[in-house]
């Protein structure tokens, strides 16, 4: 009974992520971010590195992205509207806390980024393309009344040259209000194809990997990701007002990418973990630095080092050259 509309809804969604890949391929130059991605990322209960047996952490993200492109100017400029989330799920057993013994503890802390988004590619003659975005939303536990402190802006400005077919490089510089404060991050980007069957990508300091192509549908590679996200927590829950959340994690490890066409991939990523949680108070008005520069926290808590396992579905081109 089900069969012909479970039949024309995964048509309609083949359909989709065909166009979406094509559409990438326009950019594929342009970054290392994905047109569009669903994410799930598992850690097991980590105790602190220096903590009690029964101070335990089970870290929990899912992230969702996805980007519409709008060709314009002879598709010179391609103009790219989407939205993005991301939630993070802390769990806390025994004696653990992300704000210490001081204050109120819950026992979960339920932390949701809800973004809009818009990125802009323009074509600068034949080697010079510039990439910008702005994003802007929410980040906080929305555990009560809304505030200013839930808001979040990023804006990130690249400008990448295209040596050849097999080198891009580039720099930018990314404006983010999650690493602490009003921040510049310097941002370094390489995708270098030595041949059909080598690929390695950068995005200085968030990405570094490189990859074989093993097979037309598969390839392997050796990645390091960093992640860092900053949170409000709500006065009412934790009793303390311009209360932050900040989540650092440094991952490493093998992984492999299963690619069903050109445009559609799904990565499988593990290895071992290293991450940071800490809370602190920032008060007054927000100062303008380089990289992470936080006031003393709150609360810190180095997790002991642990596996990870990592699943994303994304869009786009992984950028390999032709024999």
């Amino acid at each position: 009974m089900y069969l012909v509309p479970a039949t024309a809804f995964f048509a309609k969604l083949f359909f989709l992520l065909l166009f979406l890949g094509c559409a990438e391929s326009a950019i594929a130059q342009t970054s290392t971010e994905p047109l569009g991605f669903a994410q799930r990322l598992v850690f097991p209960a980590s105790t602190a590195w220096s903590g009690r047996p029964d101070e335990q952490y089970q870290v929990d993200i899912t992230r969702f992205r996805l980007r519409w492109p709008v060709f314009l100017d002879g598709k010179r400029t391609i103009l790219l509207p989407g939205a993005s989330y991301e939630h993070i799920d802390i769990g806390l057993r025994g004696s653990a806390s992300v704000v210490g013994q001081s204050l109120s503890r819950p026992r979960e802390v339920s932390l949701h980024a809800p973004m809009a988004e818009v990125a802009l590619v323009q074509q600068m003659g034949g080697r010079w393309i510039t990439y910008g975005t702005l994003s802007g939303g929410m980040a906080s536990d929305f555990a009560g009344s809304y505030s200013h402190d839930d808001l979040a802006f990023i804006a990130r400005f690249i400008a990448l040259y295209r040596a050849d077919d097999k080198l891009t490089i580039g720099l930018g510089v990314s404006y983010d209000r999650g690493t602490g404060n009003l921040s510049f991050v310097p941002l370094g980007i390489v995708k270098w194809a030595p041949s059909s069957r080598w690929l390695v990508t950068t995005l200085l300091p968030k990405v570094a990997l490189v990859s074989y192509h093993t097979s037309s549908w598969l390839s392997s590679s050796v990645r390091a990701e960093m992640d860092y996200s900053r949170y409000h927590l709500d006065e009412s829950r934790y009793g303390k007002q311009h209360l932050y959340l900040r989540y650092v994690g440094v991952m490493f490890g093998p992984a492999l990418t299963v690619s069903p066409n050109p445009f559609v991939h799904v990565d499988f990523f593990t290895g071992c973990a290293l991450r940071w949680v800490g809370t602190y108070v920032q008060e007054g008005p927000l100062g303008l630095d380089v990289y992470f520069n936080t006031p003393d926290p709150v609360h810190a808590v180095a997790l002991s080092p642990s596996a990870f396992f990592s699943a994303r579905l994304w869009l786009g081109l992984e950028g390999w050259t032709k024999e």
